[in-house]
């Protein structure tokens, strides 16, 4: 499994990274330690 990111924390902060970054077509993992992110 190759990522070009990973974003550890599902949070606000986190998921907006993730989301701007997969949007310019890079592949994204978010790493969070509970069962619902944001």
């Amino acid at each position: 499994m190759r990522k070009d990111l990973v974003v550890v924390g599902g949070g606000p902060s986190g998921c907006f990274l993730a989301e701007k970054v997969a949007r310019r077509g890079f592949e994204v993992l978010v790493v969070e330690e509970h069962e619902r992110v944001g």
